[in-house]
């Protein structure tokens, strides 16, 4: 992305909130690192979520003693990790005392963990969200999830009500039996309580999903029609 393109593009608070994230962690080529850092000196918004992600990040890098780390290593390091030479970073990670403390495999761990949602550690977060949909289903939702009210709040997308059936929303972890949320009206935007002792279920290592169900719900407390709709939750 050029200059030009990333000063004259429209806002998106979802995809800037990444892009903070990562030019925080100083992942991006020096083509996109440079205009984001002048956008941080004029764009307040921009550089809220900048400041707010070296505050999330800074802990990770507190705690390690000063190492030398062989510039052969490093190198080799950023071409593992990148494909070529870093550009500069910038932020809480342009500390150099903390790529010393990091070596070898230990340093690409410490790197990817930060960078693959998929390894991030499950915490309890604020809020959750998730999109919902599935191949061959008309069905979308927009879910999210707001642990400080215990409720789940869906946008509808796109996709109708069934004749004579009913939408059922559930929660699983991993390949765990689901746990029904409870029976939402189909086809349209709508909030669901969350029960007190389901809500340890709603993290960031759960998936959300709509099932089609007979009137009323499941009969055996599982999914027993197909799934119109499922999505991971993620920390937003």
């Amino acid at each position: 992305m050029s200059a030009t393109e990333a000063e004259r593009d429209p806002p998106d608070e979802g995809n800037d909130d990444i892009l903070a994230a990562e030019f925080v962690l100083g992942v991006l080529p020096v083509t996109e690192q440079a205009p984001l850092a002048r956008r941080a000196e004029t764009d307040a918004a921009f550089a809220r979520l900048v400041s707010e992600w070296e505050e999330r990040l800074s802990p990770l890098g507190e705690g390690f003693a000063a190492e030398d780390l062989p510039p052969a290593v490093k190198r080799a390091l950023d071409l593992r990790l990148f494909g070529k030479t870093p550009p500069p970073r910038m932020g809480v990670w342009s500390s150099l005392a903390l790529w010393r403390a990091l070596s070898g495999l230990t340093a690409a761990a410490f790197v990817l963990a930060l960078v693959l949602p998929a390894l991030r550690p499950v915490t309890p977060a604020a809020r959750l969200a998730a999109a919902l949909s599935a191949e061959g289903s008309a069905v979308a939702y927009l879910v999210v999830y707001d642990s400080a009210t215990g409720s789940v709040s869906l946008a509808h997308q796109s996709g109708d009500a069934v004749e004579g059936r009913d939408f059922e929303l559930w929660v699983a972890q991993g390949a765990e039996a689901p746990v029904s949320l409870g029976v939402i009206p189909a086809g349209v935007s709508t909030r669901v309580e969350v029960a007190q002792t389901i809500r340890a279920l709603m993290t960031s290592a759960a998936h959300v999903a709509i099932s089609l169900e007979p009137p009323g719900g499941s009969p055996t407390g599982q999914p027993t029609g197909p799934v119109l709709a499922v999505g991971d939750l993620l920390e937003i």
